[in-house]
């Protein structure tokens, strides 16, 4: 039978262990709440982050550059007018189209109402595309511009849509191109990974229009159309909780830029509180053996659980560390085992997630190297084009410059092509260009040196550190190269066979000149060497 002293010590020793271990419990809940929402919004904003950087930046940056390669074209105001440049330009379209979703439209419509797609379409007859946000956002803004998601045409699906006004030789404007994409095929392809970070994903434009990219299978959700989304995203710094269709969830939420929409993510509550049951049982746990115990028992299991708790603090600072190690940090086989096999789950997926997250930016490198490929490469002799040339030798003249080096440019020309075009028929003209460009490439061995198509039957050749003998010797060697190939050309007035003109250009880069020069010398010395009868190499001195 207990004595009143002893229950006044078994009082006081409960009360004692009872109140500090639930306080303790208490703020242990408190604390660990606010880490678990501040690591989830931090999660939440990165995965959002990510997806608008991977993919989203990726796929606006190669419809803006695609808009820009071909809003280049100086005859694409003609292409209504003239088949030739019609066929040219679609073919160019349809190349490039494989860079994007199965449902992207490249369009060009003019002044006059009449619009050209690909792939394929014919408007009906009450279709006036000067109505069409696509074209009037354009034609207003003067430049390229991102226009308000809005629904497509025909199957009145949100499409999101870049495009810029075209103007004609004179300067006037002369019709609108554009590039769109369905936003349902454009999401699509992130789905997979994407929903292994997060549950729920939307897309909301700024006329508060709803896209659920979650599957209803998958426990996608239903938008609610009468949510104000404009006013969440006005009064909330980034995330926070909200109610939709009686469920309350955590919203995340990144602004698509330049695209006029954000990207939602949506977590139920009910998820970010099931990482506290395990916790709370743990409390519970060590607040009944403290009850029961005695002092010699408290101290044990104080210095037990402080140990443990000391060792997965420890593994937790080595993983925010980068650590990713997977190990058993804790002593005996108990709950602090279950909850070190929690964290090394964690730190598995977190691991995969790393992985395929790695995966994902290599793939999306791969594919933004093939869109700058293409963007450099000219589409028939599939060597340099125009443009690459020009970056290139602004780049080779300044370094140079610098390292006081020799820089070489050859200027070629073939011979009565007209003539041969005229002949032998446009087909034989294109083959001859794609020889003539095997040949270029070919005799540039070194990683430095570029060959280039400078427009129609003109290419260029650089050579950095290279003086103008040697440029000599390249040139002579490209001649003597399409020389064997013995191409008739039976309008020539030069040879019998297909020839050549080349102009040879070499200068060290200086303050007092510009690579403009350089190309304007090689330009006149390859017309002095037609001057002279054609199918013949002019140093300029």
């Amino acid at each position: 039978m207990l004595t009143s002293a002893k229950r006044k010590f078994i009082l006081i020793h409960v009360l004692t262990m009872l109140v500090p271990l639930c306080v303790m419990g208490l703020l242990i809940i408190i604390f660990a709440w606010e880490e678990i929402e501040q690591r989830f919004h931090q999660e939440q904003i990165s995965i959002l982050g990510s997806i608008k950087k991977q993919v989203v930046d990726r796929h606006a940056d190669a419809m803006e550059n695609t808009l820009l390669v071909l809003s280049q074209d100086d005859e694409l105001w003609q292409i209504h007018d003239d088949p030739q440049v019609q066929n040219r330009i679609l073919k160019n379209w349809r190349l490039l189209q494989q860079i994007f979703p199965k449902r992207a439209w490249i369009y060009y419509g003019d002044t006059r109402n009449r619009i050209i797609v690909s792939p394929p379409w014919e408007p009906p007859e009450n279709y006036d595309l000067r109505e069409r946000p696509w074209y009037t956002a354009a034609k207003e803004s003067g430049e390229l511009t991102w226009i308000q998601p809005y629904a497509e045409f025909i199957t009145n699906e949100t499409v999101f849509t870049a495009a810029v006004p075209i103007h004609n030789k004179q300067g006037d404007f002369a019709g609108v191109l554009a590039i769109d994409t369905f936003l349902q095929d454009f999401f699509h392809g992130m789905r997979t990974e994407a929903l292994k970070e997060t549950s729920q994903l939307l897309i909301v434009t700024r006329n508060n229009e709803t896209i659920s990219l979650t599957p209803e299978q998958a426990g996608g959700v239903t938008p609610d159309s009468s949510f104000q989304w404009s006013n969440f995203f006005r009064n909330t710094d980034s995330s926070g909780y909200i109610n939709l269709n009686g469920t309350s969830y955590y919203a995340a939420f990144k602004e698509l830029t330049p695209l006029q929409f954000y990207l939602v993510s949506l977590t139920p509550r009910s998820a970010i509180m099931s990482e506290m049951e395990t916790l709370g049982y743990i409390i519970i746990l060590v607040t009944l053996i403290g009850i029961l115990v005695t002092g010699a028992g408290s101290i044990y299991i104080a210095r037990y659980v402080l140990s443990n708790i000391k060792s997965l603090n420890s593994y937790m600072h080595d993983i925010s560390q980068g650590d990713l190690t997977i190990r058993t940090c804790v002593s005996g086989e108990d709950e602090f085992l279950t909850l070190n096999s929690y964290m090394n789950t964690m730190v598995r997926t977190l691991s995969r997630q790393i992985e395929s997250q790695r995966s994902t930016n290599q793939e999306l490198a791969e594919k933004n190297k093939k869109l700058d490929r293409l963007a450099n490469v000219d589409g028939l002799t599939r060597i340099a084009n125009q443009r690459y040339f020009t970056e290139t030798i602004q780049r080779e003249w300044e370094r140079l410059g610098r390292e006081k080096q020799p820089l070489s440019l050859l200027f070629l020309d073939i011979d009565f092509f007209k003539p041969y075009n005229d002949h032998y028929g446009h087909q034989a003209g294109d083959d001859c260009l794609r020889i003539m460009g095997g040949i270029l490439e070919n005799v540039t061995r070194r990683p430095a040196d570029i060959a280039a198509r400078y427009g129609g039957e003109e290419f260029v050749v650089l050579l950095p550190n290279t003086p103008s003998e040697g440029a000599r010797q390249i040139a002579l060697e490209i001649q003597n190269n399409l020389a064997q190939k013995e191409i008739p050309h039976e309008k020539s007035e030069a040879s019998p066979y297909l020839t050549c003109s080349i102009g040879v250009a070499t200068t060290v880069p200086g303050n007092e000149f510009s690579a403009d020069s350089l190309v304007d010398e090689a330009d006149k010395a390859m017309y002095e060497a037609k001057k002279q009868g054609r199918n013949r190499i002019v140093v300029s001195s």
